[in-house]
């Protein structure tokens, strides 16, 4: 009996003791606790230390219950922790990745500005200005409408130099009386609807001329863009100033080295009243290069003017030393053959044409062919004086262009 009221004293060494023990220390405790209470149940003392044992027992089961909540807290703490530091570590990638793609796209379009700036300090001449800044500004701006003002040789007023896009003439600043120049600092200005932005073009403190741009709205972000175009843009102005008072005492054309519209023409009325007096013939060559627009679009301006150079060269190359080659216009050449047959001039013609679509325009990198369409027309047998000789050799090259192309057509097989 003694010994029983052992038993409830169990439970106490299990919850000191490795688990195994503890549970078998429950297990005992609970035993001799209800033994001892059915054996002696009228002791106090017994009951007394059974329901410690009891509570003993309780409070080791509770124990565990709560150490095992507790370690397993711990565990998804140190889980939420994790996750954090991951989500953390994602968000500062992303966030570096971002900042270096927007280094390397202002990088790009630094680099494209200022490839876009450069082109137009390479111009020699009013038309490849003109197309070359055309160009960038649609390429920063988005448009290609704008009037390009330069003082006069006295600085006294502007001159509209050059022009792109559908502009009114009863428009501001175009029309009569207008004020075109409005100071020396950028503005917008809202003129009959349009959005006008008004850039002067000033070098050492001296207004050079001023530019128009008409645009659909104000365009903040790229006026520093802007900005570093109109600087290589006065450069651009200058040299092609320059070099058009060069050209004017020359009587070459500086791109293609034959002569000069203006040049040939006299060439030609030199010609018709030799030809008049003495009763002899000549004969009007016009050549236009085939999808010209489509090279400079494709290639650049600048393959461009290196195409319509080989052309003159090719041109200067292919007649005699009585002959005279002239650039009419853009991508067209005109050339004056003296005291020529129509069977004659159609053969060379015809060699011509094979010859350059047989050239290969190296330019760089880009390697391309190009063909050529040649209109001929004879005087007398076409027209009495060079206007209309000239005239019937474009109605020839017309019909060469809408024929195909690539191809020669005298004017007596189209004359009706």
């Amino acid at each position: 009996m003694e010994l029983l009221l052992l038993w409830p004293l169990l439970p106490f060494a299990g919850i000191w003791g490795p688990p195994v023990v503890s549970w078998i220390g429950i297990i005992l405790g609970v035993a001799g606790w209800l033994s001892t209470g059915m054996m002696v149940r009228g002791s106090l003392g017994v009951w007394m230390s059974s329901g410690v044992s009891l509570g003993v027992v309780i409070a080791f089961v509770l124990k565990n219950i709560l150490s095992q909540r507790r370690l397993f807290s711990q565990s998804e703490r140190e889980l939420a922790d994790t996750v954090r530091q991951v989500h953390a570590m994602e968000r500062e990638y992303d966030e570096k990745k971002k900042l270096l793609e927007d280094r390397e796209k202002e990088e790009a379009r630094a680099f494209q500005i200022y490839s876009l700036a450069r082109s137009l300090t390479e111009s020699f001449s009013w038309d490849s200005l003109a197309s070359r800044f055309t160009h960038v500004l649609q390429k920063v701006t988005g448009s290609t409408d704008f009037l390009l003002y330069l003082s006069s040789d006295n600085r006294e007023q502007m001159e509209l130099s050059l022009r792109s896009g559908a502009w009114r003439e009863d428009q501001t600043p175009l029309s009569q009386g207008a004020q075109v120049y409005q100071g020396l600092a950028p503005r917008w200005l809202n003129i009959e609807g349009d959005s006008l932005l008004y850039v002067p073009l000033v070098v050492k403190g001296e207004c050079l001329g001023v530019i128009w741009i008409r645009c659909k709205e104000p365009v903040t972000h790229s006026q520093t863009d802007l900005q570093k175009i109109l600087e290589q843009l006065i450069i651009g102005v200058q040299k092609a100033r320059l070099f058009a008072k060069m050209e004017s005492l020359s009587r070459l054309d500086g791109l293609t080295g034959v002569m000069r519209r203006q040049v040939f023409l006299d060439r030609a009325d030199e010609e018709w009243n030799r030809a008049r007096a003495f009763q002899t013939t000549f004969c009007l060559m016009m050549v236009d290069v085939d999808h010209f627009k489509k090279v400079n679009d494709t290639y650049g301006h600048p393959v461009g003017d290196t195409v319509l150079t080989k052309m003159g060269q090719l041109l200067r190359e292919g007649i005699y030393e009585t002959d005279t080659v002239g650039r009419y216009g853009g991508e067209e050449f005109v050339v004056l053959f003296s005291r020529a047959q129509p069977d004659g001039v159609r053969r060379k013609a015809e060699a011509l044409r094979e010859r350059v679509a047989s050239e290969t325009f190296s330019t760089g990198w880009e390697k391309l062919r190009v063909t050529i369409s040649i209109g001929l027309a004879h005087y007398p047998r076409d027209g009495f004086t060079v206007k209309e000789v000239l005239a019937a050799a474009d109605r020839a090259l017309y019909a060469a262009k809408h024929g195909g192309r690539n191809r020669v057509v005298d004017y007596m097989e189209i004359r009706q």
